[in-house]
């Protein structure tokens, strides 16, 4: 059971690492080299969350948060989302007012 956990841990980590260097590598890109892309939402944080909630590491489960912090397409992209479609009502009722 130990091997199974094991390696299940390592390829979700391994997945989800790679989706969340992928996310940051297109923000760079489009930021400093103008490319544009698509972040993949909620997949790498997610996968690595689950990942180190499988890993069999005494308290290892304690920072399964971080990736969902870490990760662009996750915590940070919702909680932008929220904002900017907050400012989006508040200006569309300011034009309504005025």
């Amino acid at each position: 059971m130990f091997e199974l956990r094991l390696i299940l841990a390592v390829l979700l980590l391994l997945f989800g690492s790679i989706s969340i260097i992928g996310n940051w590598v297109l923000i760079y890109s489009f930021y400093f080299q103008k490319k544009t892309g698509s972040l993949i939402p909620l997949i790498g944080g997610i996968f690595s969350f689950v990942g180190l909630l499988v890993l069999p590491i005494n308290g290892i489960w304690k920072l399964s948060w971080i990736p969902l912090f870490i990760d662009i397409g996750c915590f940070p992209m919702v909680f932008m989302s929220f904002i900017i479609r907050n400012d989006e009502k508040t200006l569309i009722n300011k034009q309504g007012r005025d």
